[in-house]
């Protein structure tokens, strides 16, 4: 108490901000004890810390109430950028000095950073300029950024037009690096549907047109377990901020959560989002890339017969009986329709390399009996 009295009465007392002094200083903190003088003494301080220290961030703050000047915001905002503070928690900080348009280094990319995944704002002008032309932020806030401009797009059309191509870019390197969440559906949706297909993106687009969002609202539930019949593996999701990403090819499927201690469930309640208008996309995608095991599951899910498949859609069969990742199971309940395609259609040189890749182990008897009498 009676330290801080001291430099209550001579500020310039205080020449540095070591254990002792913030220890002080942390006590007048919490009783609201501060004065300007005080609270400038801090910033000069602050401005000379090069490594980031809380303590130090909480007396700025405080310090803020009583010198709130652009030099006081401009060091808070350099201290916390150089101690790499980047959360929704800083954000007003980085924003009050975007409004203020103050020259500090590295503070776009701060703002944009520390911007909440999940947020629609209205981002300021300076912000919106600058990353038409630098855009040196994780590939998750870039995202949102770009999400955002979308947004706003008929309010910002020139500016919209000016990240177009960037977004257009982002997106393909995405879809060829298989990732998936809310931000990049939006993207993926706004650049498909007025970009041109090709057979590049047809290809990437397969890693991540049948993904869905599980979200579970309880905390406890760390991962789920997605059994679908087509494939011949199970598909393991760990959750972040109770929700997870996994393809889905049908309507055929069944989840298990699990909890922190491994216990299983099949009861709790959970959410299923699809994230891609499959449908808009997919006869497109076989167009370009038919080869690709993803469309051919997608495609013949839930289809009792195959007589209306024209040319194209025929080449899906070689693509699932050939995969690895198509269950030995399924590829035996398609069998027959599959053949009976073949049969239809005259297609006796790929009735005839199908049946000597046959593995008869899942057939039932009736399917056997029909091969047999092909």
């Amino acid at each position: 108490l009676e330290a801080y009295y001291l430099y209550q009465k001579n500020p310039y007392f205080l020449t540095t901000l070591g254990d002792v002094e913030l220890k002080v200083l942390h006590w007048a903190a919490k009783e609201h004890a501060f004065n300007k003088n005080i609270a400038m003494q801090i910033m000069e301080l602050a401005s000379t810390k090069r490594v980031f220290d809380k303590r130090v961030f909480d007396l700025l703050r405080e310090a803020y109430r009583y010198d709130d000047s652009v030099e006081m915001l401009s060091v808070i905002c350099s201290y916390l950028i150089k101690g790499q503070c980047f959360a929704p928690c800083y954000l007003e900080w980085y924003a009050r000095a975007v409004r203020e348009e103050l020259r500090i280094t590295n503070l776009n990319e701060a703002y944009m950073m520390s911007l909440d995944q999940r947020s629609i704002v209205n981002l300021p002008r300076t912000v919106q300029m600058y990353f038409q032309y630098d855009s040196r932020i994780p590939d998750s806030q870039k995202a949102v950024l770009f999400v955002n401009m979308i947004a706003a797009k008929e309010e910002n059309k020139g500016l919209y037009e000016n990240y177009r191509k960037m977004m257009e870019q982002f997106a393909l390197e995405q879809m060829k690096l298989g990732r998936m969440d809310d931000n990049l559906s939006v993207i993926y949706e706004e650049v498909l549907k007025d970009g041109i297909f090709t057979k590049e993106l047809a290809v990437s687009l397969a890693k991540i047109l049948f993904t869905h969002k599980i979200s579970c609202f309880s905390s406890d539930i760390v991962a789920a377990l997605i059994v679908e019949p087509q494939l011949e593996r199970k598909v393991r999701v760990n959750f972040h901020d109770k929700s997870a990403y996994f393809p889905l090819y049908s309507n055929e499927y069944a989840i298990v959560l699990e909890d922190r201690q491994g216990r299983r469930y099949t009861t709790l309640s959970c959410q299923i989002e699809k994230l891609m208008r499959v449908g808009h996309y997919l006869r497109k995608c076989i167009q370009y890339a038919p080869g690709q095991p993803a469309y051919a599951l997608g495609f013949v899910a839930g289809k009792e017969n195959f007589y209306s498949f024209g040319e194209t859609e025929s080449t899906l069969f070689e693509s699932i009986l050939n995969s690895k990742r198509v269950s030995k199971k399924y590829k035996a309940k398609l069998l027959p329709r599959i053949l009976e395609y073949y049969v239809i259609h005259d297609m006796d040189e790929a009735l005839e390399h199908c049946l000597k890749e046959l593995d008869f182990t899942y057939f039932s008897k009736e399917t056997r009996a029909y091969v047999f009498g092909l």
